[in-house]
């Protein structure tokens, strides 16, 4: 059941539950479940009171209900009214195939990432994956006091905006825990995206790998990715990686294990007192397991106006793909995309060879291929 729920299923980064998708109800994933267990154990005798006993005990943090804490995803809205006011039969299970369709298309992207964390994590040397996302940054203004009183609960508070990061490789609990954070004195776009990338690496030298895979949210900044392609693209030009993955997942499934993690910081700075940012820093750190490395961002390298001038074009309909790839064909970086991770990469094949060319991201000039002086005294 915990297999299932975890694929289907979005972590709220406000509290620690687990919203399961509107459309469900108990009994549809009672259903569910005693046909996967007819399939692969050849037995399906498990009762609905059974099934809820062991939900109640054994996995309370996962729920279901016709609401969600978040914007819900626009499908599951149409496909839950649609259920609601099927007037035939036929109807009905005409919608229960689409949502069948669209509940595995959720479930089959998000198991491309768990597995590539998995993999990371038996094979170091192979992979190495990271994901990054931004809290609530409601929960992570200071002073922040377990019980306001009313002389202080309408004074000013200094905001504070916070980008997690967990890095799946070998360690011993299996990831590496990353917050940063700033004072609105940045702007979120892609380049902040892409200092996290750089920073994450720069600490992980060690165990850097022949590969990497970057999941990344699927909000509005990140749909504005071309400068986050164009790194990738820099990352394998410049023999740094055989290959990088830069995925995303549809839009309203995007809530994944760094967001658990921000359920995990919110709860515990709800339960401390932060007046100054060292004391916010040390509730943050404290607050998850493996513990959180906490940082202020003091400054930010301008990525994206040095990359810029060397970008090959004009960007157009990228933002509708989920699945980008880098790698070196015939020695210069291409780039591969997809719609979803069942369908083939794009095709741009040479005329010479069957093999797949891809599209070219960066110019090839002197100026690229000399790394700037920055870029050789980090990496």
């Amino acid at each position: 059941m915990r297999f299932h729920f975890e694929r289907i299923g979005d972590y709220m980064p406000h509290k620690n539950i687990v919203r399961l998708p509107t459309f469900h109800t108990k009994v549809d994933l009672w259903s569910r479940m005693k046909t996967q267990l007819a399939e692969r154990l050849f037995f399906s005798h498990i009762s609905y009171g059974y099934f809820c006993d062991i939900w109640r005990k054994h996995l309370p943090e996962f729920r279901t209900g016709v609401t969600s804490d978040f914007a819900e995803c626009g499908d599951c809205a149409q496909i839950r009214n649609a259920i609601s006011t099927a007037a035939t039969d036929s109807e009905r299970q005409n919608v229960l195939k689409v949502r069948e369709i669209h509940e595995k298309r959720v479930e089959t992207e998000r198991t491309v990432y768990h597995d590539a964390r998995e993999k990371a994590v038996r094979q170091p040397d192979d992979l190495l994956v990271m994901i990054i996302d931004g809290m609530d940054q409601k929960k992570t203004y200071f002073p922040r006091l377990i019980r306001e009183k009313k002389d202080t609960e309408n004074l000013g508070k200094i905001p504070m905006h916070a980008t997690g990061s967990l890095i799946h490789t070998n360690v011993p609990e299996g990831k590496l825990a990353i917050m940063r954070l700033d004072i609105h004195n940045f702007p979120h776009d892609s380049n902040m995206t892409i200092n996290n990338i750089m920073w994450n690496l720069i600490d992980n030298k060690e165990r850097l790998s022949k590969k990497l895979h970057v999941q990344l949210d699927n909000c509005y900044r990140e749909k504005q990715k071309s400068v986050s392609l164009s790194f990738a693209s820099l990352l394998v030009e410049y023999d740094m990686f055989e290959e990088v993955m830069i995925n995303f997942l549809p839009v309203g499934h995007t809530h994944e294990d760094v967001d658990q993690m921000f359920s995990r910081v919110s709860t515990a700075l709800r339960k401390a007192n932060s007046f100054t940012l060292p004391e916010l820093m040390h509730n943050i750190h404290e607050s998850y397991t493996p513990s959180i490395k906490c940082e202020e961002v003091k400054y930010l390298f301008n990525v994206k106006e040095w990359l810029e001038p060397y970008m090959a074009g004009r960007f157009g309909g990228h933002s509708k793909p989920h699945n980008f790839r880098f790698r070196k064909v015939n020695g210069r970086a291409r780039m591969h995309y997809r719609l979803w991770s069942t369908d083939a990469w794009h095709q741009h094949m040479m005329k010479t060879m069957k093999i797949h060319k891809g599209l070219c991201v960066l110019k090839l000039c002197q100026m690229l291929m000399m790394c700037p002086a920055w870029w050789n005294h980090l990496f």
